[in-house]
């Protein structure tokens, strides 16, 4: 009873601000598609910058108050989440533009350092949508986005036809119905998504060995965050737990990376990965 109260609330404060305007820095392709998917259907309009340069230009080069939130991955390329988030706060103040993290990072000091550097709240990856969807109603001002209209409207049909018309496998090492949750039950997304990660899926891990045997482990450490992003947004759960581990290993090597790739912890994201 509980949960179907919180999701009517947040369905109603949802529909106040529907059209408001979400910059979405992430890196990764897939886990783009899937937040903007999921954004989408509840009326956001939704923009992505790859890095945090891209975001920090796009938020400067705006007419202010264009942009309602910011949602914010912390590890990328280029520029990440914490030094955007300083740059854009020489600019902006927490009240004009909120900024709400969002990462699968769970290690401790993480959360603290981003509201330090002016992040208003923190969304983990997998995403759930209604913590994401809560964390969003909380920050944005439905005063602000009145008169406004989502870019794309999915009617309740269309949802429905989503929902209905196509046949998804029986994926034994994929949580399907988690994966849908987070991609506002789009199956034919779902299934796009999916083929992708198979396609790219040995890529990930290899460029994480390639990094290691340079000796990157600032760049090795950022791709596993991501393989572990990633699948767990798809809900393939084993990729995730695997390149979990991975992760923290990498963290804790200290500067010495060199030799881990061939370590069990290696070997089980390698086989966790050719299952899928």
């Amino acid at each position: 009873q509980k949960r179907l109260e919180k999701l009517s609330k947040h369905k109603e404060e949802l529909e106040k601000v529907a059209g408001a305007n979400i910059l979405l820095t992430e890196d990764n392709e897939i886990n783009q598609q899937v937040a903007t998917e999921l954004l989408a259907v509840e009326g956001f309009n939704v923009e992505v910058a790859e890095n945090g340069k891209v975001a920090l230009d796009k938020v400067l080069q705006a007419e202010p108050g264009y942009y309602d939130v910011v949602l914010m991955d912390l590890q990328m390329p280029v520029m990440d989440g914490y030094q955007a988030t300083e740059e854009i706060r020489k600019s902006f103040d927490k009240e004009s533009l909120p900024i709400l993290a969002m990462t699968a990072d769970v290690m401790a000091g993480v959360k603290e350092r981003c509201f330090e550097l002016g992040m208003q709240d923190f969304v983990m990856k997998p995403i759930e949508p209604d913590e994401l969807f809560g964390a969003l109603v909380r920050w944005i001002p439905p005063d602000k986005t009145k008169g406004r209209r989502p870019k794309t409207k999915i009617s309740n049909k269309d949802k429905e036809k989503r929902v209905k018309e196509i046949l998804i496998p029986d994926f034994e090492l994929i949580d399907v119905d988690g994966a849908l949750k987070r991609v506002g039950g789009n199956k034919a997304l779902f299934l796009k998504l999916i083929t992708k990660f198979r396609d790219s899926g040995n890529s990930h891990y290899e460029d994480i060995i390639q990094e290691i045997e340079t000796g990157d482990r600032e760049v090795a450490v950022r791709l596993a965050h991501t393989l572990k992003g990633v699948a767990g947004n798809l809900g393939i759960d084993g990729v995730f737990e695997a390149a979990k581990v991975v992760e923290a290993m990498l963290k804790d090597s200290g500067t010495r990376v060199l030799g881990y790739s061939g370590t069990q912890e290696f070997e089980e994201l390698k086989n966790a990965v050719d299952a899928v």
